[in-house]
């Protein structure tokens, strides 16, 4: 078994991150700091819009599930996606070169800042405070206190 992981890649970087000669297309660092803080970003709107009270219960899981399969679709054949720190420092220490070590801190840092965008746009389209779903007090119409009618 050992034999047949060592043999299938594992070993020379298999699923590592990476750019320049190691991307699986040659894209260079910049297109991989384009994508990995864009996608990162896309992830957690949609990750966060299964949180908004009109979101319909149940879909979540198919919602977060359809947009990491198309954030992969579109992304592995650029830097083998992270969008995830934990997803890069799962496989680049153990790959028996030392470049996806020496790259990982694009995924470390760039997928971090994809995600405070992420949040941030998300705070703005959804007019939400991010912590109980109500929202923000600067968006609340502010309309005068009407009289009570009082019913005999």
């Amino acid at each position: 078994m050992v034999f047949r992981l060592s043999n299938a890649g594992i070993g020379a970087g298999f699923a590592s991150n990476g750019y320049g000669e190691n991307s699986p297309n040659g894209f260079k660092l910049g297109s991989v700091i384009v994508v990995e803080i864009g996608l990162t970003a896309l992830l957690l709107l949609v990750v966060l819009s299964t949180t908004h009270p009109k979101f319909a219960p149940g879909f979540g899981g198919l919602a977060v599930g359809a947009a990491l399969w198309l954030i992969h679709l579109i992304s592995i054949p650029i830097d083998n996606t992270s969008v995830n720190p934990a997803r890069s420092l799962a496989v680049a220490p153990w790959a028996a070169e030392s470049w996806p070590m020496q790259q990982v801190w694009v995924f470390l840092v760039f997928p971090t800042i994809g995600g405070v965008v992420g949040a941030l746009l998300w705070k703005f389209i959804s007019g939400t405070d991010g912590t109980d779903g109500t929202v923000a007090a600067t968006e609340v119409d502010a309309e005068p206190d009407a009289s009570p009618v009082v019913v005999d």
